[in-house]
């Protein structure tokens, strides 16, 4: 399991600052990302709240975008969903959209993440979880373009939810990923720490990251 699927898509080019495009290397190499997917990301971060023409203005004052242009490979909804703020804002949508990726990298909103990590090799795993949790993990990675590999490994940074998980139903699903050894690695120490199993700290941490109050991901 993890192959996206590609649905309609299309291109999306964008320009950075030659240290938000630094901080994206390290942070797909933290994450086993494509620098693409490191965008794709944050986009989905950022877009959660539409950004204005005023906004984008500040930031173009603050930053100098590098001339190359970065290509990113998204789906239709984002490209409609882009081109629906692009209405909005007097800038060409490669610098407006390089100018909110670079301030998210600038200013260091992933934390640790941004520092280079070592022993980053892929590790499988195997996550057992409640079936409407993965639907929502599978749906999210098929919409946002974001392998499922990063999405598992964000969350699990993130660490777990504090109370457990609620769902509709007690289906259970099995399914297979690849996260960083230095991940998982932590997983276990967090996990024998609370006196819990691996999987079940996995499922903790995925549950908060997608169901809990203060999900980060969503739709």
């Amino acid at each position: 399991m993890g192959k996206l699927n590609r649905g309609e898509v299309t291109k999306l080019s964008i320009r950075l600052t030659s240290k938000a495009r630094e901080e994206i290397e390290t942070f797909a190499k933290n994450l086993n990302l494509s620098k693409a997917g490191v965008i794709l990301f944050a986009l989905t971060k950022i877009l959660k709240e539409k950004p204005s023409q005023n906004d984008v203005l500040n930031l173009q004052n603050k930053y100098v975008l590098e001339l190359q242009n970065l290509a990113v490979t998204i789906k239709k909804d984002l490209a409609e969903e882009i081109n629906e703020i692009n209405e909005t804002i007097d800038l060409n949508k490669n610098i407006w959209v390089g100018l909110l990726v670079s301030d998210y990298f600038e200013t260091g909103q992933e934390g640790n993440l941004q520092e280079e990590q070592t022993e980053t090799e892929p590790f499988k795993i195997k996550i057992e979880t409640n079936t409407e949790l993965k639907k929502k993990i599978v749906e999210i990675s098929d919409n946002r373009y974001i392998p499922l590999s990063g999405l598992v490994s964000y969350a699990c940074l993130q660490g777990p939810a504090e109370t457990l998980p609620k769902y509709q139903t007690n289906e259970r699903e099995v399914f297979f990923t690849r996260i960083p050894s230095y991940i998982y690695k932590e997983v276990k120490r967090n996990a024998d720490e609370r006196g819990i199993s691996d999987t079940f700290y996995m499922e903790l941490c995925l549950y908060d990251a997608f169901l809990g109050k203060n999900k980060i991901f969503d739709l």
